[in-house]
């Protein structure tokens, strides 16, 4: 079984409420379940793929040539929507399980504090401040890696 060299229908949202249980987000599993957009669903995971070697996020080869764990990867669906509620399209993400990753690894996830956003959400309605949102249609390469990490092919995708 080959693995990579890694280079560098949805109900409406509970409001105002985060949940384990959102309905907006998918597993494989659920996204194939979902036969009346099974076909989107593919078709967002094909396009994240797409996207993933256009960047040369990594290099097939044998698995037998792993240095160190080959770490699986998970699919993440999810519904975005319009500011009414209502479904815009069909993303698809493929996160590789750093979690199961051997070894010492320095890890930094740029991320911002509900409490800011909240803060900033209030000060921009007080002042009159212009907000939008930003969705990023690849994120998966933050910074070239210093060691390769091994991981096995996407579900639902085979070796060409």
């Amino acid at each position: 079984m080959p693995s990579l060299f890694l280079h560098s229908g949805c109900p409406a949202p509970a409001a105002y409420k985060a949940s384990p249980n959102d309905p907006d987000t998918l597993t494989f599993e659920q996204a194939l379940a979902d036969t009346e957009h099974r076909h989107e669903w593919l078709e967002a995971a094909q396009k994240e793929i797409q996207s993933l070697e256009k960047l040369g996020s990594w290099e097939e080869v044998d698995i037998s040539e792993a240095k160190s764990k080959v770490i699986p990867g998970t699919w993440v669906f999810r519904c975005k929507r319009t500011p009414d509620g209502k479904i815009k399209k069909r993303k698809a993400r493929f996160c590789c399980r750093g979690d199961l990753q051997e070894g010492e690894f320095e890890t930094f996830a740029p991320v911002v504090s509900w409490t800011s956003v909240r803060l900033f959400l209030v000060l921009s309605m007080t002042l009159g401040w212009v907000t939008c949102n930003v969705d990023f249609s690849n994120a998966f390469l933050q910074a070239d890696l210093k060691d390769p990490v091994w991981i096995h092919l996407p579900q639902g995708f085979r070796s060409t």
